[in-house]
């Protein structure tokens, strides 16, 4: 008995004692929480006695997510499928046939928010106005910024999560085209999402009224016949007619184009026409006494 008490102290004195097996691991840069998706990576601490390691991912629930092969697995990586919390498990076995097991849980895969936004009036005219409507959710704590990129002139950052913003396309820093808008929204958990509606506004240029008639005046006969143009203002614009301030009947506009037989009384007669955009914005011209038939 002395004498195997006597090898057992030389053996460890010696460093001939048993390895003791050790099971810990480090996250990359410490990092264990963060905005899904990103990876889950993890390094096992430096033991050559070990001859396989394996990793086991579940929710903090206890729902399993992922294993890792057999091997000796010495670091981890896997990029869950969806935002929540997890637990990190690594078993290690040595030579010996020794086994030990560490586990980490409170893994945050914090969600990012979600975007939704629809515009009120797609296609404006230059300087004028319209209204992007959101409904963002913050998936995580609160909506706390809110900025869009309008795809020409300043950008819009707003604190908190407005259900709506009004915005003017001036002139002075947008052209007429089609634009893209981008919406980022960062909730309270640091978390940032980017979406981008492709062409959502459309920009064109007012309308510029003027018009021309093939005959304006006429003298000794009964009836003067004149046929009016309008200046082409571009698509999607209406015109509407007026003699002497009142309308015109829809039967004969409002188009471009429209044909009108004077009475030579009251002899001549005032023409407007107001071009108009279905935004909203418009131009008008008046031609006094334009059209003048004289017995």
């Amino acid at each position: 008995v002395l004498h195997y008490i006597l090898v057992s102290v030389l053996l460890s004195v010696c460093g001939y004692a048993k390895a003791q097996l050790s099971c810990s691991y480090a996250f990359y840069q410490n990092k264990d929480t963060g905005c899904y998706p990103f990876p889950v990576l993890a390094t096992a601490n430096d033991d050559p006695t070990v001859t396989e390691r394996k990793w086991y991912l579940s929710t903090c629930t206890g729902t399993a997510v992922y294993t890792s092969p057999n091997g000796i697995n010495k670091t981890f990586s896997y990029t869950p499928a969806a935002a929540g919390c997890y637990c990190l498990r690594m078993w290690a076995k040595n030579s010996n046939g020794d086994t030990c097991s560490f586990i980490r849980c409170n893994i945050i895969e914090s969600d990012v928010p979600k975007i939704n936004g629809t515009i009120s009036t797609q296609e404006i005219c230059l300087d004028g106005s319209t209204t992007l409507n959101l409904n963002n959710t913050a998936s995580c704590g609160t909506i706390d910024n809110t900025i869009v990129v309008w795809g020409c002139g300043p950008s819009s950052d707003i604190s908190g999560n407005p259900s709506s913003i009004n915005h003017t396309f001036s002139a002075t820093n947008c052209a007429a085209s089609c634009y893209d808008i981008t919406i980022v929204a960062k909730n309270s958990c640091g978390c940032i999402a980017t979406k981008t509606y492709p062409g959502m506004v459309c920009l064109v240029t007012p309308p510029h009224a003027d018009f021309a008639a093939d005959v304006t005046n006429a003298q000794c006969q009964a009836n003067l016949t004149s046929h009016f143009t309008a200046d082409d203002a571009g698509p999607n614009m209406t015109y509407s007619w007026y003699i002497n301030g009142n309308p015109v009947p829809a039967q004969s506009g409002p188009s471009r184009f429209f044909t009108n037989t004077f009475a030579n009384s009251p002899n001549c007669y005032d023409i407007k026409l107001v071009v108009q955009h279905p935004s909203g914005c418009l131009d008008s011209i008046t031609k006094p006494g334009y059209i003048c038939a004289t017995a």
